[in-house]
């Protein structure tokens, strides 16, 4: 064990799981979809006939698809500094030899050290000789936890220490001589 074991909120687990990016990447090309099903629908009688139908339907696929080309551009200024927020509040930057907690994946909860930035802003975690030949041990920054460093005698769960050794103080009142 590195530290002392941090309990994640469930909004740290939700941007982890790459969710923003998700709904953002969904949402917008479903917007897109709709509306144009709306627009063609002034025109268009997609169950009068399998003309309508198909026109109607290629019609809504090429919205879906321009919302989600167009969805791209925005989502460099919406997702982006979300990340870098979040990144920021689970205690980033991290550097080599930062003690952190993976928030997503198969190796979810475990406690380890980063050992190398990687391309881009991703970093990768010691988690063992297969995973870093396989290249599973690499994580975005808001897949991390900074662990806080234990200090000696400190109780895990941050009650009070535990008296390590003689400190040379003696019990009771000091004595008279």
């Amino acid at each position: 064990m590195f530290g002392v074991a941090m309990k994640p909120t469930k909004t740290q687990y939700f941007f982890a799981s790459a969710w923003p990016g998700r709904i953002w990447f969904t949402s917008i090309p479903l917007l897109f979809a709709f509306g144009v099903g709306r627009i063609c629908a002034g025109f268009l009688d997609p169950l009068a006939g399998w003309w309508d139908f198909i026109r109607f339907t290629w019609y809504v696929i090429l919205g879906a698809l321009l919302g989600f080309f167009l969805a791209m551009f925005p989502g460099w200024f919406v997702i982006g500094p979300l990340c870098y927020d979040r990144e920021r509040k689970n205690g980033g930057p991290f550097k080599i030899g930062d003690t952190v907690q993976i928030l997503s994946g198969p190796h979810r909860g475990r406690i380890s050290r980063v050992y190398s930035a990687w391309q881009g802003n991703t970093l990768r975690v010691e988690l063992g000789a297969s995973e870093k030949e396989e290249f599973r041990d690499i994580f975005s920054p808001d897949q991390l936890l900074r662990e806080q460093r234990a200090e000696p005698g400190a109780a895990p769960n941050g009650g009070p220490a535990t008296r390590l050794g003689n400190s040379g103080v003696r019990e009771g009142p000091p004595s008279v001589s």
